[in-house]
């Protein structure tokens, strides 16, 4: 699960929320929904949190490695044979490849803070 953020009440960042005129789709609010219903099924999955709103997340590439290097670790790790709820990183750890501000299972995030967010396009005015 990865999204930009709570913001208030949590107060853990920018809210992300995509809409105009008070319409729209709240990721936040759609983001633990669908974490409620993995962890309710049995399934392992990983909440990233980066707390820039509605963009890209600002991923830093390792040493030699494409900035998504994480993501796509992330899923030749878990190929679909494995049963619901396993995981190497469950007995290896998170690889390092994965951004800190990740975490194994919902709530477990620790919110990325900081500056360095891209810019955000305005859906109402493009």
């Amino acid at each position: 699960m990865l999204w930009g953020g709570d913001g208030p009440p949590q107060m853990d960042g920018v809210k992300d929320i995509l809409g105009c005129a008070g319409i729209g789709m709240d990721f936040s609010v759609a983001s633990r929904s669908l974490e409620q219903g993995l962890a309710e099924d049995g399934h392992f999955f990983v909440e990233c949190k980066h707390n820039c709103g509605h963009v890209e997340p600002p991923l830093e590439a390792p040493l030699g490695e494409s900035k998504y290097a994480g993501m796509w670790e992330f899923a030749l790790d878990h190929p679909c044979w494995l049963a619901a709820g396993q995981s190497p990183y469950l007995t290896q750890g998170m690889p390092a490849s994965m951004p800190a501000w990740c975490g194994i299972g919902a709530g477990t995030a620790i919110p990325r803070s900081g500056g360095g967010c891209p810019e955000g396009e305005n859906p109402c005015t493009n």
